[in-house]
């Protein structure tokens, strides 16, 4: 007869990748289901886009619902590239000033095959990791309430998930993602099935070193037009059933509990924005403007605010909810369209 309570963390990705993401990365923030957001310290809009979030979230307490995305696939460095040369390779794409003639990260199945060929050497990867850390801590004033992985990398076996493990402990980052989805499908893409399995073997790293891990976990196969009302609404079914059979009975011998009940924390991961002028071609396609429709979609946003036993936060805000956030200037509809969205996600709040 133990009550049940669920953390419901819808996390936008990839903030301070590009101007035209971040835009759509707010305005999911500001007038739809994203409750927090994961910055790219390399990105080249990050310091920009960081000012505009903390002040939607001025009322909120530092960090903002805001995690770090610890990235080692894509894009220059952020530590000087001369202490990390097992990272990097020369990028030679055209037209990108980002990165154009710049030592850049190997790419998502670049590192991942370098770090099983034995090539990566991991005092390369906790100096850059390090680094991302202290920009976050420079420019927020605190360590992230959380981290996850670009390409999710962070992961990885072959000692990169035990560096990440180790520095979430050391500077006291609570909170890590565990991209564990038990419900993925057979036609599952190889790198996804990837994924799972490395996420299932992280889990007994980071509970080793004493970081928490959500319970459950949404989003591999939601991405771009995979995204639908249907298909979240069937996440929102299943979040508001997770108190049932073994499930709570595990949880409960786990002693993790708040006075009012068992406490779980699950997370859909979402990648809302505009088409933008670079990266790879999900970033220029309108993929992310449809996830962008459906996350700020009246209809989805009711059954959020309706759900019970609910509540939509943030990571460093477990045990409360975020107040809610400032308006963005940045709009997919007219004002009063805005308005209305805008007071309904607040209820969702």
């Amino acid at each position: 007869n133990v009550k049940g309570f669920v953390h419901f963390v819808v996390n936008a990705d990839d903030l301070g990748y590009a101007v035209e993401r971040d835009k759509g990365i707010l305005e999911a923030a500001s007038n739809g289901l994203v409750s927090s957001a994961s910055i790219l310290a390399n990105g080249q809009s990050a310091n920009l886009t960081l000012q505009k979030w903390t002040r939607m979230f001025e009322h909120s307490a530092p960090p903002f619902g805001l995690g770090l995305h610890l990235n080692l696939t894509e894009g220059p460095p952020t530590s000087d590239p001369v202490e990390i040369p097992s990272l990097l390779i020369e990028k030679e794409d055209k037209g990108d000033k980002h990165t154009q003639g710049r030592l850049c990260f190997r790419g998502k199945f670049g590192f991942e095959k370098a770090v099983g060929d034995g090539k990566i050497d991991m005092k390369d990867v906790e100096i850059e990791l390090r680094a991302q850390l202290e920009w976050f801590r420079k420019n927020v004033g605190c360590f992230p309430s959380h981290v996850d992985g670009h390409n999710h990398a962070h992961i990885l076996p072959g000692g990169v998930c035990e560096i990440v493990a180790k520095l979430c402990a050391l500077f006291g980052i609570q909170w890590v993602r565990l991209p564990l989805q038990e419900d993925t499908s057979q036609s599952s893409s190889a790198f996804l099935k990837r994924v799972v399995q490395n996420a299932k073997r992280a889990r007994k790293i980071f509970q080793d070193f004493g970081v928490q891990t959500n319970d459950f976990f949404f989003g591999l196969e939601l991405m771009g037009k995979n995204m639908t009302e249907d298909r979240l609404e069937n996440v929102f079914r299943s979040v508001t059933t997770v108190f049932n059979g073994e499930q709570k009975r595990n949880k409960m011998k786990e002693n993790v509990c708040e006075s009012d009940g068992v406490v779980f924390t699950a997370e859909l991961m979402v990648h809302p924005g505009y088409p933008s002028c670079s990266g790879d071609d999900f970033s220029k396609s309108n993929d992310r403007l449809h996830e962008l429709k459906c996350l700020t979609s009246k209809k989805i946003l009711q059954q959020v605010a309706a759900m019970r036993n609910v509540k939509l936060c943030a990571y460093g805000h477990a045990t409360m909810q975020l107040s809610p956030p400032r308006t963005c200037n940045a709009s997919l509809n007219d004002e009063g369209d805005d308005q209305k969205n805008s007071d309904v996600s607040q209820a969702a709040r």
